[in-house]
């Protein structure tokens, strides 16, 4: 299906290159040669891995330059956790302040109690008459539900047949309702935030607060339509702002580089807990200051979700390309031995990493096991994980398959050992690239467990045979090295480079099967090269400099004119570090895109979203 170009991309370029178009960071300048021998340096000495620091909160008070901000709204949740009355009585002057505290930045909450702090209120009528108030002055009343399932603690309520610890259970949710119910004027509670929603929901509830993949990236959603129960309920994530159940710590810092990333359809999601507003006063209000400052107070989830328009939560009229960023890890030996190397690079990655973050943009980070997985175990390196909590996605760069005596048996053996490895570092290792080879790289991938493979070029089809390589490629079997056979794989050919898809077989790599079990295979799209490599310098080696955002942004066009309303359209921009990309480079890039951002026709998912993305296709199409 192909497409209008909506957006003036020559425009856009001539405006970004030419410096009349401003990004945070010094106009973009042609780089002549930025490729790096391993050790970290550029070819002129210099180790060129900082970047300016363009964090707009220092010390806890805002310093936001502008408001360039186009976020839709944003919301805060508060559980209020199971408690005694003597507990509840003790936090109560805590949450007065607390509320007061909102009420001066003109911040409406979103307040989710549990039954125990429901059963308190109703049995105080001063607290009632207060609560009901906050309430009028634009405040929700919620649940919080904990489910038999709850890590923690069963608030006693379920729709299960068979509750656990019968002498607890007060009764099913609809009882649970009843109770919630005498809080708010009108009698009705429209908003939920709890587990076991697939069990424990009711009809009434419209809308649901909840914790996604429990990144970071959690705070930034658009609303989805669940079934829960049989209900069709309104779904948005949110992420935890100082609370204790959560790995990460949510920053101001990444809170304001988000908002500059966001659009009108996008909705800001915060939940703290009751313990948050009595220890946390100041970063509270340091957080109210920010987004006071931003022109985006906080609303009332349910304010938010029953205001929200029907067309930005339904069927889109067009489909969307996802574009994703992968860094490969690689080409920096003996970290392992030497901590000054290992630490250069990991500046760098997590250098490059903040930056696109900063736009939104969610790296997968494909690592070298032999290289920088072993120097992170040597210096006891928790740089991994790190990156996973920010909302990267981590994965395996095997940079095998090629060795002379290898087998299908050896290959699975040592991507088995990598993906050990990798998460020995406490992440979660799902992809896996660097595997073509003439054995069965898609069977030794899935036999080792890996979900989905990256990166495929077209040595990947040396795999095949005479008898199953697509008409064209023939010659692909006549490659003696990686090197000869680097393009990108089908990069002529949309309708298998730009969306993802599990293969029936190994052999048969290109007889596409999505209901097979093999892992889903995700490649780079319509771009003939990586991105290294879609420019060069005067003496034809690949390298790093104007030309290659405009060979991208070329790419991106294409894959336009190339969308295909039913499949998941996708393309995965690959890169080694190995070099790095020039700083004002990598902010010109997000300049380019930004046009296509904010017409809807590209969003920006890591590799780690796109194959959840294709999960939920897939489903789709099954049904």
């Amino acid at each position: 299906m192909s497409r209008r170009k909506s957006t003036p991309v020559i425009l856009a370029l001539i405006l970004v290159l030419s410096g009349c178009l401003s990004t945070t960071e010094p106009q973009i300048i042609d780089i002549i040669d930025t490729t790096d021998d391993g050790d970290g340096l550029s070819d002129n000495g210099t180790d060129d891995n900082s970047t300016d620091d363009n964090s707009t909160i220092e010390n806890g008070t805002t310093e936001v330059v502008e408001n360039n901000s186009a976020l839709g709204a944003s919301y805060l949740i508060i559980h209020f956790e199971p408690a005694t009355d003597t507990q509840i009585d003790e936090m109560w002057p805590y949450l007065q302040d607390f509320i007061t505290s909102a009420d001066a930045g003109n911040h409406h909450l979103t307040l989710a109690f549990a039954h125990h702090w429901a059963s308190n209120i109703l049995a105080n009528s001063t607290r009632l008459n207060e609560v009901r108030i906050w309430e009028t002055n634009g405040h929700e009343l919620a649940l919080h539900h904990h489910s038999r399932d709850h890590p923690t603690e069963w608030d006693g309520y379920s729709n299960s047949p068979t509750p656990p610890r019968p002498n607890a259970y007060k009764g099913n949710m609809s009882a649970l309702m009843e109770l919630m119910n005498q809080l708010p004027v009108d009698g009705q509670i429209v908003t939920a935030a709890g587990d076991g929603r697939e069990t424990d929901w009711h009809p009434e509830l419209l809308y649901s607060a909840e914790a996604g993949d429990k990144v970071p990236a959690d705070m930034v959603s658009q609303p989805e339509t669940k079934t829960y129960g049989g209900n069709d309920v309104m779904m948005v994530t949110k992420a935890g702002y100082k609370v204790h159940f959560t790995s990460y710590d949510l920053t101001l810092d990444f809170i304001d580089s988000e908002l500059n990333a966001t659009t009108d359809a996008d909705i800001l999601g915060f939940v703290i807990q009751n313990e948050t507003f009595i220890d946390y006063v100041s970063e509270l209000q340091a957080l109210f200051d920010l987004l006071e400052y931003r022109g985006v107070p906080l609303r009332s989830l349910g304010d938010i979700l029953s205001n929200y328009s029907d067309e930005d939560v339904g069927e889109v009229d067009q489909p969307v390309l996802y574009l994703s960023f992968t860094l490969h890890v690689e080409g920096w030996t003996n970290e392992d031995i030497n901590q000054e190397k290992f630490n250069r690079h990991s500046n760098i990655i997590q250098n490059a990493s903040d930056l696109f973050a900063s736009y939104g943009a969610y790296m997968n980070i494909e690592v070298r096991p032999d290289e920088f997985i072993a120097g992170a175990i040597a210096w006891n390196s928790t740089i991994l994980a790190d990156l996973e909590a920010e909302g990267h996605t981590i994965g395996i760069h095997a940079d095998i398959g090629n060795a002379p005596g290898t087998t299908l048996q050896s290959m699975t053996n040592v991507l088995t050992n990598m993906k050990a490895l990798g998460e020995a570092q406490g992440v979660s290792i799902r992809g896996v690239s660097g595997i073509c080879s003439d054995v069965d790289w898609v069977q030794a991938a899935f036999d080792a467990g890996y979900e989905y493979i990256t990166s495929i070029v077209e040595y990947c089809m040396m795999s095949m045979t005479n008898e199953t390589i697509p008409a064209g490629y023939e010659d692909v079997l006549n490659c003696t090295t990686p090197a000869e056979c680097h393009d990108t794989a089908f990069h002529a050919a949309p309708e298998y480079s730009m969306h993802p898809y599990r293969p029936d077989s190994g052999v048969d790599w290109a007889n596409i099967n999505h209901s097979s079990a093999y892992p889903v295979l995700i490649m780079s799209g319509v771009q003939e090269r990586s991105f290294h490599c879609l420019s060069t310098n005067p003496a034809g080696d690949c390298a790093y400099n104007n030309g290659t955002i405009i060979a991208y942004i070329e790419a991106v066009e294409l894959a336009l004119e190339n969308l295909d309303a039913n499949y998941l359209n996708t393309m995965n921009a690959v890169w080694s570090l190995g070099s790095d990309i020039p700083i004002g480079l990598q902010h010109g890039l997000f300049t380019a895109l930004q046009p296509y951002i904010d017409s809807g026709q590209v969003e920006l998912a890591s590799v780690g979203e796109v194959y959840d993305l294709y999960l939920d296709w897939a489903s789709a199409q099954s049904e």
